[in-house]
Order: structure tokens, then sequence, then C-alpha cells
């Protein structure tokens, strides 16, 4: 299970965490996750923005 969900919309990419059991508190698998998709954004010419 991953703790971000991603979806794209109109050049758009949403990251949103999904951990609630855990309030969505940062550890390090959270962290490497994150910097992950936000790589993958930068690196994807569609993507124009990162909310």
């Amino acid at each position: 299970m991953t703790a971000i969900q991603i979806a794209d919309r109109a050049g758009v990419r949403e990251l949103t965490l999904s951990r609630p059991e855990v309030h969505n508190a940062f550890d390090d698998g959270l962290i490497a996750e994150l910097t992950a998709a936000v790589r993958a954004a930068a690196s994807d010419p569609a993507v124009r923005a990162v909310v």
C-alpha cells in the first residue's frame, strides 16, 4: 500500500497523503515516497504544476 495517492488533471498533478491511521505523520518511508513522486512529476513534461 502506498502512502501517497496521485491524480493528474489537465497538467496538474495532485499528491495526497493517505495515512490516516498515523495522522499523515512523516517518517522515512513517507519522505522517500514523496521525494520519488515529486521527482517523477518534475521529469514528466505533461505536468505543469504539483499540488
